[in-house]
């Protein structure tokens, strides 16, 4: 660095691993630059000096984001200076380190839940627009600035290209709506946000503020809707058979193979759907063949589907919304209404025909006894529901991203399913000794 006479005020940061406590400084003067710590100068002098570093004791507020995400003060991991009135939210609470959890709310179970600044109005969607409400709270006059990651690629940092997306956002004393564009390469599934409020411009997923506030959110990204592309069952392996309870995806769609329902009414799991090339269901190339077993499509909700069979014998079913008909053949519930949804059938005789339902579709399942199934084309479908159930410790604990839905349970499969008594996500199943108990979520 180069000086003039007299007096020079020099500035430099601290790197945030020093250790705190006595140690020395070493200043050279010369006209020779780039000296290091030791050797000859030809001119000019040395002056060594005792320091100490001081630790950091002023109350600071660290993050919560999960084990490998830069969170710890040993990772440089973000952390604020606690200010009085100076808050993401309205709470918060000093840690002498970062609370590392899998929800990223070890900091919420740390004394006060203060991660209460930061909320989702729709989750986020490759390719889509998300909007998170934001309540700060800014003391007068202070210029305040609001900083945003998010890990689209759930590598465990914020490090990657766009993954800083909202920065340096002016803020006042106030709530504000903030959107921004999720990318069309955003890896769909659970993921962590990092938020920091700082009067310092410039931040980084790490290090030190002055002031303000971070807090660290779990969050889902969702599947990008359904665009309307049909299913032709090509994805699938000729000849392969699935079993109830097995799933299968096609054209990026997830379908699950369920119980059948008889004309008796009794109920069987001991169906099949195997992926044919007869083409009975009058399209080309390969189609399904559904043997005593109904398939669900999890295609969210839908404004319109339709589908090619061919039925050859036996009872049919069809659920809707949740609504289950049970009937012979196709003609049957041409021209009905099903759970608010229009049921249209034009027959292409020889057994084979179109099937089309108008109107918001929101659960579609399909079953037969002797019925193939191919060319399903949904109208625009919004993102469906996603559960995702995971063991952590000793505990398993369900999680879904679905406003409005309701978890249930049933002792087997077909048996009778009832809500979950004040089931909020995440919840941990209680260990009630029963072998096995099956969980969905539902729409009301």
């Amino acid at each position: 660095m180069a000086l003039a006479a007299g007096n020079n005020t020099l500035t430099f940061l601290v790197p945030a691993r020093s250790r705190p406590g006595e140690t020395f400084a070493r200043f050279r003067l010369s006209t020779s630059g780039k000296l290091a710590y030791y050797g000859l100068a030809n001119d000019g002098e040395v002056e060594d000096y005792l320091v100490k570093i001081e630790g950091e004791t002023a109350s600071l507020d660290f993050g919560d984001a999960p084990q490998g995400y830069p969170t710890v003060l040993s990772q440089d991991g973000a952390r604020h200076q606690v200010v009085s009135g100076f808050v993401l939210g309205k709470l918060i609470d000093p840690e002498t380190d970062g609370q590392p959890s899998g929800l990223s709310n070890g900091d919420d179970l740390n004394n006060a839940d203060d991660e209460d600044g930061v909320t989702f109005v729709n989750s986020p969607i490759p390719g889509q627009t998300t909007t998170m409400q934001v309540y700060t709270l800014v003391p007068a006059t202070t210029a305040a600035f609001l900083n945003v990651w998010i890990d689209y690629n759930a590598d465990g940092d914020w490090a990657d290209a766009g993954e800083h997306v909202i920065t340096d956002q002016g803020v006042t004393n106030t709530s504000m709506t903030l959107s921004f564009l999720v990318p069309a390469t955003a890896k769909p599934g659970d993921t962590v946000t990092r938020v920091r409020l700082s009067s310092l411009k410039g931040l980084r997923e790490t290090g030190l503020a002055p002031d303000g506030e971070v807090e660290d959110y779990g969050v889902a990204i969702q599947e990008p809707p359904v665009t309307g592309d049909c299913i032709e069952f090509e994805d699938l392996p000729l000849g392969m058979t699935y079993t109830v309870g097995s799933s299968f995806v096609d054209s990026g769609v997830t379908m699950q193979v369920e119980p059948f329902q008889w004309s008796t009414g009794q109920w069987t799991s001991n169906g099949t759907v195997r992926v044919s090339g007869s083409q009975q269901a009058g399209h080309t190339g390969q189609d399904v063949n559904l043997n005593n077993a109904s398939l669900r499509f999890l295609l969210g909700t839908c404004s319109e589907l339709s589908l090619l069979y061919g039925e050859y014998g036996g009872n049919l079913n069809l659920r809707i919304n949740g609504t289950l008909k049970n009937f012979e053949n196709m003609s049957d519930i041409a021209g009905t209404t099903i759970a608010g949804v229009l049921v249209s059938v034009t027959d292409l005789g020889g057994g084979k025909g179109e099937l089309k339902l108008t109107g918001t579709l929101t659960a579609f399942s399909m079953g037969g006894q002797e019925l193939w199934i191919d060319h399903v084309c949904p109208g625009q479908c919004s993102s469906p529901f996603v559960l995702q159930i995971n063991r952590q410790n000793q505990a398993v604990v369900i999680t879904w991203d679905a406003p409005g839905a309701i978890l249930e349970s049933s002792v087997t499969i077909t048996g009778s399913w009832a809500p979950v008594s004040g089931a909020v996500s995440p919840y941990t199943v209680p260990n009630t000794g029963e072998a096995q108990r099956f969980y969905r979520l539902s729409k009301p």
